[in-house]
């Protein structure tokens, strides 16, 4: 899991009022939060997690970039509050602190029901909405 560097702004887009930051290991990253605070009601980034993962073990090339997960922690939060991000973004970016953006227990859960799906699974029908709709039922099995 990455830390987080140096926060360089807040972006124009996006319900969660996303972030632009730089990770320890040098590299651009888009910070996205839980719009709805309340542990488990906003599912979207886990949603997000369960639909990259799918397209990664089925080597689909639709993915533009790697995911990665980033530790929003007091040392983050505090970069955070020295920074110039927006009132929302700060609001959003500490009521994620020790979310990672998908919740620990659910990784686990994840990765153990994708790996048990074969990776040559009706491959050269899998797509978009056949990837939405694997989403849906991981996400259902770890509810």
């Amino acid at each position: 899991m990455l830390q987080i560097k140096k926060i360089v702004g807040s972006l124009p887009y996006g319900n969660s009022k996303p972030i632009k930051i730089i990770a320890d290991d040098n590299k651009t990253y888009i910070l996205k939060f839980r719009k709805d605070h309340l542990k488990g009601k906003d599912r979207s980034n886990t949603n997000e997690y369960i639909a990259y993962k799918l397209i990664e073990h089925f080597k689909m090339k639709i993915a533009p970039q790697k995911l990665k997960l980033i530790e929003i922690d007091d040392l983050a939060i505090t970069l955070a509050e020295k920074s110039s991000i927006s009132k929302e973004s700060l609001t959003y970016f500490k009521a994620s602190k020790g979310f990672i953006s998908v919740d620990k227990k659910d990784i686990e859960g994840i990765r153990k029901i994708i790996e048990s799906i074969p990776a040559q699974w009706e491959t050269h029908y899998c797509d978009e909405e056949i990837i939405a709709i694997l989403t849906s039922r991981v996400q259902n099995k770890i509810k």
